[in-house]
């Protein structure tokens, strides 16, 4: 240490430590310089948006469900290929394909379907109760269609195993007095086979596996209508210069389409 002319001490530059194995160490990077790095690394995590902050990647896996929807498969696989996004994993692809086509065999345990989708749910519990869910779905057609032996050998082997409590065990087989398939759909509240009831049950299934892995069905055609009803009800419609329902430009009030007489 050295002293200044007024007797104040200056401390000497230290030199670099000396590791046990003989090599020099590197002092640490400034505090500074680490969340520097820490904020570009959080920054580079950010997913691409678009122009007014949607996430491209979401925007695009809805866009690629739409098409699909709209019967334009060759354009959403297009779409697929040039973005590398997927509306769906292939797992969750071959669940949703097969609820819709009734390919209960696949979703058992054992088939292939299942064999992929499994761990894909939050936890086993959660994986039981969608099988429990698909056994049921299952059961319920077989019953309405009039496969009453079919129906019973679904429940003992399907739904009993996957039942999560001895209530979901006891109604089910009350259906079995029912006379008739509409007796069926009324006492079980259920819709009846078909896409209604089979969406249903995605809907369910879509609640047991991790966020956003499964689109909600018609997600993007979903929003449109909800904007659309906005736009009108912003409008005073139906009183607006032009009654069809338009993307591009906005419905405007009107005034002249008022009504200008009441009826007698």
């Amino acid at each position: 240490m050295d002293e200044t002319h007024d007797g104040s001490s200056v401390d000497e530059p230290r030199p670099l430590a000396a590791s046990a194995n003989g090599s020099t160490a590197v002092a640490a990077p400034p505090a500074a310089l680490l969340s520097t790095a820490a904020a570009a690394a959080a920054a580079a995590a950010i997913p691409p948006l678009t122009p007014l902050g949607l996430h491209k990647s979401e925007l695009t896996r809805l866009l690629i469900q739409e098409l699909d929807a709209l019967d334009f498969p060759a354009a959403a696989r297009a779409l697929e290929a040039e973005s590398g996004i997927v509306a769906h994993a292939p797992a969750l692809a071959r669940l949703r394909a097969a609820v819709l086509d009734g390919g209960w065999a696949a979703l058992a345990p054992g088939g292939d379907v299942w064999a992929l989708v499994a761990p894909l749910f939050e936890s086993p519990d959660a994986a039981r109760a969608a099988r429990f869910l698909m056994a049921r779905q299952q059961f319920l057609e077989l019953l309405e269609s009039g496969r009453g032996k079919d129906a019973l050998a679904c429940l003992r082997t399907q739904v009993r195993p996957a039942a999560r409590c001895p209530e979901d065990l006891h109604r089910l087989p009350l259906l079995y007095m029912c006379r008739s398939a509409a007796e069926v759909r009324e006492r079980a509240g259920w819709a009846g086979a078909g896409p209604a009831s089979r969406h249903a049950l995605l809907a369910s299934l879509r609640l047991l596996l991790p966020p956003r892995a499964l689109l909600p069905e018609l997600r993007l055609e979903t929003l449109l209508a909800r904007e659309v009803l906005r736009q009108r009800a912003a409008a005073l419609w139906p009183y607006v210069s032009s009654p069809h329902t338009c993307f591009i430009d906005e419905p405007a009030f009107a005034a002249d389409t008022l009504p200008t007489a009441v009826a007698a």
